[in-house]
């Protein structure tokens, strides 16, 4: 009996040793065969993004301002003749000015202290990278104007053109002579009398 004994565990290890050769090399080629799918899968992304950034390219190129003209007509608004350069050497921030000049309380780089600006086209141009006075009142027009056409239909009617100016009064601390140009605003737009 004890022969069987043994002949029978001789055969129970050797059939374990061999299932467990067996499973590793079936796990290694199926770890082979998903990896090599996964990484295809990796490759189609990559192609798939490399012809997304190059269709980005291709659009940005081609969307200027000509593009956006034909659903917008620019009206003709003279600031500049109005308002002084904007001189961007200044930097510091005088809360307790601002408040005194402009009547209310103002924080540092809030882009809605600018007339025609409200929490949504903050948060459009916050997107786009716009989060600054400064920022905003280096922005050309054109870019606001598309930023505006990203943002939906809903903002289309808005006109940026005196942005950039305000917010360059803004950055400078110069509170009087924005409160002065806002006077002359409706809705970010100068009105004519």
């Amino acid at each position: 009996m004890t022969e069987r004994f043994y002949s029978d565990l001789f055969f129970i290890l050797l059939a374990t040793i061999v299932a467990a050769i067996l499973g590793y090399l079936i796990g290694k080629l199926s770890k082979s065969k998903r990896q090599k799918a996964l990484e295809a899968s990796l490759d189609a992304c990559h192609k798939n993004n490399e012809e997304l950034k190059k269709e980005i390219d291709s659009s940005n190129k081609n969307n200027d301002t000509t593009s956006f003209s034909s659903s917008y007509v620019k009206p003709k608004v003279s600031v500049a003749s109005t308002v002084t350069p904007v001189d961007r050497t200044k930097t510091s921030f005088d809360a307790s000015a601002a408040k005194l000049a402009i009547g209310k309380t103002v924080k540092h780089n809030d882009l809605k202290i600018v007339e025609g600006i409200g929490p949504k086209i903050e948060e459009l141009l916050n997107n786009d990278g716009i989060t600054s006075w400064e920022q905003l009142s280096k922005a050309p027009e054109s870019r606001l104007l598309k930023i505006l056409k990203d943002g939906g239909d809903r903002f289309l009617f808005h006109v940026p053109g005196t942005w950039p100016r305000q917010a360059g009064l803004a950055f400078e601390g110069k509170w009087k002579d924005l409160k002065e140009l806002q006077d002359r605003l409706d809705g970010g737009k100068e009105i004519t009398k």
